[in-house]
């Protein structure tokens, strides 16, 4: 199960889910953070942080939180009734590829499959 709330804490997707899916994030909230990487939060306080800034700001930015060398930009695409139920990303590699550069795309791309 730690191994799953690593994939959840480190990655930009599953950092959308925790964010929006309270019913799924509860079912870590015991169990001890273990980050990935250096870059990945070591607290509770600081994922409580980045999920606050998820759901203010709507997509999730992480630079080699779950693997080095790697970095995503996410965001949730909604049913009818407003509920989480996938995320759209976009994963490469850092250096070559900047998250931040292609938020505004993302945050389209989930609203278009979002089902309105």
């Amino acid at each position: 199960m730690t191994e799953k709330l690593q994939g959840y804490i480190g990655t930009a997707t599953g950092r959308v889910v925790l964010a929006h899916r309270p019913d799924i994030a509860e079912r870590f909230e015991r169990l001890p953070l273990r980050p990935a990487t250096p870059h990945a939060p070591s607290s509770r306080r600081q994922l409580d942080a980045e999920l606050r800034r998820i759901r203010d700001n709507g997509v999730a930015t992480e630079e080699q939180q779950f693997r080095l060398g790697w970095s995503c930009v996410a965001a949730p695409v909604r049913d009818a009734g407003g509920t989480v139920v996938a995320v759209v990303g976009l994963t490469g590699l850092t250096g070559a590829y900047t998250p931040s550069r292609h938020v505004g795309t993302i945050a389209l791309a989930a609203e278009r499959l979002s089902v309105a």
